[in-house]
């Protein structure tokens, strides 16, 4: 049997009804589960939608923190492609670098953070770099 074109739409609309919720839950709050499983959500959520800022920055600093830095830079990297001034994922590059002891590559990532916006935590990481480097002095 042909669908006509008025039940095609009306099931295309159902099937968006139905979608909607999981699109707008997609951002599991990583602090109040295992980073497995936050680690699956993420993934989830950017699968359905590659350009999800929100997601690819909270994967890239899960694997971060599990010390998986090349797929955090992965992320962070997705993330300044789109948008080349967001401050979580400049300020995860700069945290990255730092851990790699490139401090001057970190240098340069946290202040091109503070110029892409106010985030006192990058203001702290750089305050950390500078002592750093000071003692290295």
């Amino acid at each position: 049997m042909k669908m006509k074109r008025r039940e095609y739409v009306s099931a295309y609309v159902c099937f968006l009804f139905l979608l909607l919720p999981v699109i707008a839950f997609s951002h599991p709050e990583s602090d109040h589960m295992p980073d497995s499983v936050a680690e699956t959500e993420y993934g989830i959520a950017i699968d359905l939608n590659p350009r999800d800022i929100k997601a690819r920055n909270e994967l890239g600093h899960l694997f971060y923190r599990n010390n998986r830095l090349d797929e955090a830079i992965e992320q962070f990297e997705a993330v300044l492609k789109i948008d080349n001034d967001n401050v979580t994922a400049q300020k995860g590059m700069g945290l990255i670098l730092m851990k790699q002891k490139k401090y001057e590559a970190a240098e340069k990532r946290f202040r091109k953070a503070l110029v892409s916006g106010e985030d006192p935590s990058v203001i702290k990481e750089l305050h950390k770099l500078e002592q750093l480097l000071q003692k290295k002095r």
